[in-house]
């Protein structure tokens, strides 16, 4: 038999419950729920790496190229810089909450989403190389702050749960958004969505019964 394997383990990070793996599998993020600081670690020799200040409960994300490590905090957004691990910007929610709101990044990483305070609740769209607001969607009715976020691969729709009615899924059409917003002159300045693939119409079903040795009235 071989030689039975250890997993390595990384810490302390006292309340640890939030991890994210940056998209080059070199480092490890790890936020806390109760606690205190955002802990970045070299994941090939588990040494501990940076200590970034935050207080409190956070959510932790690396975009999609590994350039910006985000917290999400009750009081607001943080990114960080991966290549300096300075601080690039923040970002407050217009009511601070003791619990942080999801965050999600486009897949190209040019958009990031998080969710303010609600009711109503509004999801806000940030360049996060600019931290630029580009587009605050509010959502109707009494939609409380969702558990995620997430974007479709195109980077066309956003999408998030619905707890308080059913839980559905809600889903915003982004494209939908930019065309209303061009027509007022006020698209953000990020390239224009790629146009849609055409689907072809699905063909009418044609059913065809065999039924062999069983015929009507026997």
């Amino acid at each position: 038999m071989g030689q039975r394997s250890e997993p390595r383990k990384i810490g302390p990070h006292v309340g640890m419950s939030r991890i994210a793996v940056s998209p080059n599998n070199n480092w490890l993020a790890t936020a806390t729920f109760k606690g205190t600081g955002v802990k970045v670690w070299d994941l090939t020799t588990g040494d501990l790496m940076e200590d970034l200040p935050l207080g409190g409960t956070a959510y932790v994300s690396f975009s999609p190229v590994g350039k910006w490590l985000v917290a999400s905090a009750g009081a607001g957004i943080e990114i960080w810089d991966t290549g300096t691990w300075k601080t690039h910007g923040k970002l407050a929610r217009s009511s601070p909450r003791f619990l942080p709101g999801p965050i999600a990044f486009s897949s190209d990483g040019r958009l990031l989403a998080f969710a303010d305070s609600g009711p109503p609740l509004k999801l806000i769209l940030v360049d996060p190389n600019t931290l630029k607001r580009l587009a605050i969607l509010e959502c109707p009715g009494d939609i409380i702050v969702p558990t995620c976020l997430s974007f479709t691969p195109d980077g066309t729709r956003l999408l998030f749960p619905h707890p308080s009615q059913g839980n559905v899924l809600c889903i915003w059409n982004l494209r939908a958004v930019r065309e209303q917003l061009d027509a007022m002159d006020l698209d953000w300045d990020l390239p224009p969505y790629p146009a849609p693939v055409p689907t072809e119409p699905a063909l009418p079903l044609h059913v065809e019964i065999d039924l062999g040795d069983f015929a009507p009235g026997t």
